[in-house]
C-alpha cells in the first residue's frame, strides 16, 4: 500500500504526537508498504531572515525562499526514521501537490484534516489520527468539533476520546492505542535494585502541571531531602528550579532511557494527556507511575496496581502518594513489576498490526466496491 501522513510542522524536538507517527511510519515502511510523511511548514521553523528590503523585493526574496525550503530535506535528529520512510516539506500549506497518489492518507491535527478532506480521491481513503482534543493551542471547542464530524475515517488512541467523538455524534470511529517501541524503552537496570527517585517532565505548557509536580516535590524533599528528584524537558526552565532538582536538557533517546531506568517513580502532573508517552515510557523501563486521574493516563495506570492516581490539580494527593511509594519499598517495586508487565501489551508491533489490518480490510473492501461499481 502508499501511505501518506500529513503533520502539521517540522519537528526540531520530541513532541509525542509527532513520535506516534513517526513510530507508525517506520513500522508499515518496515513491513514493505510505500510511506510518505508530509511536513506543513506554514507554521515550521525552517525560518530564513528577512532584509529590511522595499516591500516589493522582501515578497520577491520570500516567494524563492518557500521554493528553496521544498527542497531542503533536514533530518529528525531526535527519532530514527526507517530509510524508506520518504520525508516531504511542503513550504506553507500542505495543499495536494505534495501529496502522492496511494491508498490511504492521514490528517494528524485538527487544521490537516480540512486539507485532507479536500484533496482528490486519487490521494487514497481518508483518515484522521486523532491523538486529542486540541484546545491546548487556543483552538475553540467548536472548531476541534468540526474537525471531527468531518467524513473522515477517524482514528482515536484513547477510550476518553472515543466517548468524546460518540458525545458530539462523531462517526467512523476506531479505537487503537498508542504503541511503545519495546525494543528501545525496555529494562536495563533491575527493579529490585532501585532505590526511591522521582522523575519528571518540565513543560512551558500549564496543562502539564508541572507546578503542581513542584509543589508535590517541594513537600517530598523537605520530608525525605535524600532522595532524587529529576525533571527533563525539550527546553531550558524559564524560571529558576530548586537546586535540589537535577535538570536534563532534551536528552536523546538513549539518555531518555537511562533516565527512566535510573528512577524508580515517575510523576504525571498534567490536566489533561490525549494519552501520555513518557508516563508509558518509563513504565516500559521499570517505574510505576504517581499520575492525576485523567483519561490518558488511565489507558495504562491501573489504580493501585501500575501505579497511583489522584485528582487533577492536588499537589497534596500528588505528595501522599510519592510519600506512600518512598515510605513502602515492597509496594513500591511491587507496583514497578506489575507496571512493566502491563505495558507489554501496549507495543508498537501490537497496535501498528492493528492499524494495518484496518487498513487493508478497509482499503480492500474499498478496491472491491469500485470494481464492482466500476
Amino acid at each position: 500500500m502508499k501511505i501518506t501522513f500529513v503533520l502539521p510542522a517540522y519537528p526540531t524536538k520530541p513532541i509525542g504526537g509527532f513520535r506516534i507517527v513517526y513510530l507508525y511510519a517506520n513500522y508499515l515502511a518496515a513491513h514493505g508498504h510505500s510511506v510518505t510523511v508530509v511536513h506543513a511548514l506554514k507554521y515550521g521553523p525552517l525560518d530564513f531572515p528577512t532584509p529590511s528590503w522595499p516591500r516589493p523585493v522582501r515578497l520577491v526574496w520570500r516567494r524563492f525562499l518557500y521554493r528553496l525550503k521544498s527542497h531542503i530535506v533536514p533530518p529528525i535528529r531526535w527519532q530514527p526514521i526507517h530509510p524508506k520512510v520518504h520525508l516531504v516539506f511542503a513550504p506553507g500549506d500542505p495543499d495536494e501537490s505534495f501529496i502522492p497518489d496511494g491508498d490511504a492518507v492521514f490528517a494528524t491535527f485538527w487544521w490537516t484534516a480540512h486539507y485532507i478532506h479536500g484533496y482528490s480521491r486519487s490521494k487514497g481513503r481518508k483518515y484522521y489520527l486523532i491523538q486529542g482534543w486540541e484546545t491546548f493551542a487556543g483552538v475553540s471547542s467548536l472548531i476541534i468539533e468540526k474537525t471531527w464530524l468531518l467524513p473522515l475515517k477517524k482514528i482515536v488512541i484513547a477510550r476518553w476520546l472515543m466517548e468524546k467523538g460518540e458525545s458530539i455524534g462523531a462517526k467512523d470511529m476506531y479505537y487503537i492505542p498508542n504503541g511503545i517501541d519495546l525494543n528501545v524503552f525496555k529494562v536495563t537496570r533491575p527493579i529490585q535494585n532501585r532505590t526511591p527517585s522521582i522523575l519528571t517532565l518540565y513543560h512551558t505548557s500549564k496543562w502539564k502541571g508541572v507546578y503542581d509536580a513542584i509543589a508535590a516535590l517541594q513537600r517530598v524533599h523537605e520530608r525525605y531531602p535524600d532522595v532524587p528528584v529529576t525533571m527533563f524537558g525539550t527546553t531550558m526552565p524559564t524560571e529558576a528550579l530548586p537546586k535540589w532538582i537535577n535538570f536534563v536538557c532534551n536528552p536523546p533517546i538513549e539518555k531518555l532511557v537511562n533516565l527512566y531506568n535510573s528512577h524508580s517513580i515517575y510523576l504525571a502532573a498534567s490536566l489533561i494527556e490525549g494519552w501520555g508517552l513518557p508516563p508509558a515510557e518509563a513504565m516500559a523501563c521499570g517505574c510505576t507511575v504517581v499520575a492525576t486521574d485523567i483519561g490518558g493516563f488511565r489507558e495504562y495506570v491501573v489504580p493501585n496496581v501500575t501505579g497511583l492516581l489522584s485528582p487533577v490539580s492536588d499537589p497534596n494527593m500528588l505528595y501522599a502518594n510519592l510519600a506512600q511509594l518512598i515510605e513502602n519499598k515492597d509496594y513500591r517495586i511491587a507496583l514497578q513489576r506489575a507496571a512493566h508487565e502491563h505495558i507489554q501489551q501496549f507495543s508498537l508491533e501490537a497496535m501498528g498490526s492493528h492499524l494495518l489490518h484496518l487498513l487493508n480490510q478497509q482499503i480492500s473492501d474499498k478496491n472491491e466496491k469500485e470494481k464492482t461499481h466500476g
